[in-house]
This record gives C-alpha cells, structure tokens and sequence, in this order.
C-alpha cells in the first residue's frame, strides 16, 4: 500500500510540471496572431486562457510594441486632429465667404442709396417738364398731344445730364437676391419723358437709357430713334408700331416683347435677347444681326430684311433652318455677299465693351420688292422720322 503511494506522487509531479510547461510556453507566445489564437482555443480553461491574456499582454506593451501602437495612435490622433481642423477651416472660410457676400451686399446697396438721391434731382425735373408744358399749352392748347415738343435748352440740358447720372446698380429684390445692374429711375425718366411727346432729335442723340428697367412697359407707337436702349428690361414690353431708327438694343432683354410692324432700321441688336418676340411686320432694314440663333422661337410673319449686317457668311442657310422662318420669304429671295473690312465700333464683339477691331462683316440683300415699309408709313402717317441719307 505505501508503495503505491510512492509511485502515485511522482506521476502527478509530471503533469503538474507537463501542465506548468503547457502554461509557460502559452506565455511565452510573442507572435501576435498565434497569441490570439491560443486565446481562443484555450477559453474554457482558466489557467491557459490566463497564460494566453498574459502572452497577449506582452505582445501588445512590450518595449517595441509599445513603441509602434503609440506611434500609430499619434499618428491616427495627428490625422484626426488634422481633420477636425479641416473642419473648423471650411466653416471659417465659409463664414468669411458669407462676410465678404454680406460686405458686397451692403457696398452695393450703400450705392444703391447714394444713387437713389438723384431721385429727388429726377423730381424737381419732372416738376419743372410740367411747369413748362402747361404754359406752352396755356398759349395753345393744341400742343396738348403735339409729337416733339420743345423745351428750354437749359431744361434739355437738365434732362440729358440727368438720364446718364442715373447709373445701373445691383438691389435686392423680393427674394433677397441681387438683381443684375438696372437703373430703374432711367425707366421712370424715359416713361415721363415719351408719354409728354418731348422726344426730339438733340435729346434722342444724348441721352442715355441704357440699363433701365421696363418689364412689360407699354410704349405703343412712340418714337425713339436713335435711343441707347442697351442693356434694358424689355422682357414682355409693348412696343408695337414703334420707331427705333438707330437704336441701341446691346444685350437688351426683349424676350415676350410685341414689337409688331415696329421700325427697327438700322437697330443694332449686337447679343438681344429676342426669345418668342413677336417681330411681325418688323422692318430691319440695315439692322445689325450679327447670328441668325437669335431669332429662335419669334414670330416673323411678314419680316423685312434688305441690307443687313451679320458675320456668318452662312447666315441665312441658318435663318431659314429655323422653324420659325417667316413664311412670305424664301432663301432664294436674298443673296449674301462679303464686305469690305472696317473699324466696326457699332458692332461690339462683347456686349459691354464697344471695340474698334477691324472686322470682317457680310451684307445681305433682299431682291423681293419691300412692302412692310410701306405698310407701317400708311397705317401711321408721320411717325417715323427718317434722317437724311449722307
């Protein structure tokens, strides 16, 4: 019995020193991935899982372990303070880009201000047009709705001074939105001035309307030759049986507008937008065209061409393509034909800057009798002021 004893003991010596050994050699585990598959595998025992945590351990806070995690976590650290910093630059930029948007703003209605202080200049003129009309119709009451009325030369000078003082400027409108450069007390001007018949030859050639806002403004049948209309808000205007002999029309919004057997002779519509214009009757003779594009989606029943100025040699391949063409021409009506280079500062290349450059330009002319002309004479005899040819 005692030597049974004696030879039990140092059998469970062995697997207390194989069990030590198991737990040592699991702690000494220093490969990362096989230590976390040995903490895996050896869960359900306390013992091992505890020599494989330890093992894990070392792995991970070792000397040179320590080193590369606090390397890689400075490192992940300095990219995320990197780009929280990004984040805080992009906001402040775009605070900045919304106090520069705001500075605009108030810059551009400051001048909007200051400008609008000539409103009292516009009134005291405006004063001072009825003042002299009501004497003059006092003397003679037909003068009432006489064309071209006069007015003292000091009072023209007034009024021409006054309509190129009224500058374009950027205001908000109901949206709180900046509009594009308009002068809205030119159009004011420009109303009172044509519904008193004062439109005369001096003042047509000096005054400036350019930029003045007149969405959907009636001025059926009035005459305005040779006006700078450059640049205005026409957009659905009525001008029909209007005269605008030389006028200005660069870059002139005359999308919607009826200009319907309107006198367009010698116009020069350099970038107008003419979008579903109704130009019915409307005579271009001698009107700068510069592309056929522009009269896209207009009404041209009984249009007049002769004359005319463009730069597309094949300008009227391209007119006639358009679905829109009018339907009394045909292209074989009209020939087109180089002309000779010259200083063009009627025919801007840019809407905003008159060039002088030489150009190369191109006529076109119309072999079928004119007869809009004529019609347009008949139907209001007198209205059109034709100056002396050269």
């Amino acid at each position: 019995m005692a030597m049974e004893k004696e030879n039990e003991k140092p059998l469970e010596d062995t697997e207390t020193r194989l069990e030590k050994l198991e737990l040592k050699i699991l702690e000494q585990e220093h490969r990362i991935i096989p230590a976390f598959l040995n903490l895996f595998k050896k869960w359900d025992n306390k013992k091992e899982r505890i020599a494989a945590v330890r093992a894990i351990a070392f792995v991970l806070f070792s000397s040179g372990t320590a080193t590369a995690v606090g390397i890689t976590i400075t490192a992940v650290m300095g990219v995320i303070i990197a780009n929280r910093a990004n984040e805080i630059l992009d906001r402040q930029n775009a605070l900045i880009d919304d106090q520069n948007t705001f500075t605009e703003n108030q810059t551009f209605l400051e001048e909007s201000t200051r400008r609008s202080a000539l409103t009292f200049e516009l009134s005291s003129i405006l004063d001072k047009i009825d003042e002299e009309l009501d004497l003059q119709e006092v003397e003679n009451p037909e003068l009432i709705t006489a064309p071209n009325r006069q007015l003292s030369s000091r009072l023209n000078g007034r009024i021409i001074a006054l309509s190129n003082s009224l500058k374009p400027y950027k205001y908000l409108d109901e949206n709180g939105e900046l509009t594009r450069p308009l002068s809205p007390e030119r159009g004011q001007l420009l109303i009172s001035i044509v519904n008193s018949y004062l439109f005369t030859d001096y003042m047509q050639s000096k005054m400036n309307f350019s930029y003045a806002d007149l969405e959907g403004i009636d001025l059926f049948k009035q005459n305005a030759s040779y006006v700078n209309l450059s640049q205005m808000n026409l957009n659905h205007a009525n001008l029909k049986k209007g005269n605008f002999y030389g006028a200005r029309f660069v870059s002139t919004n005359l999308a919607w507008a009826d200009l319907e057997n309107s006198l367009m002779r010698y116009a020069n519509l350099s970038y107008a937008n003419l979008k579903k214009a109704n130009l019915e009757g409307c005579d271009f003779e001698g009107a700068y065209l510069p592309n056929a594009e522009m009269f896209a989606g207009a009404k041209m029943d009984s249009i007049e061409l002769r004359l005319n100025t463009v730069l597309d040699p094949l300008w009227l391949d391209k007119f006639f393509a358009l679905p829109n063409a009018p339907k009394n021409y045909k292209r074989e009506d009209f020939s087109i034909t180089q002309d000779r280079e010259r200083d063009y500062s009627f025919f801007p290349s840019i809407p905003t800057v008159l060039d002088t450059i030489t150009r190369v330009v191109y006529r076109i002319r119309n072999e079928k009798k004119p007869s809009t002309a004529e019609r347009l004479n008949i139907d209001n005899p007198g209205l059109y002021y034709v100056p002396p040819q050269e």
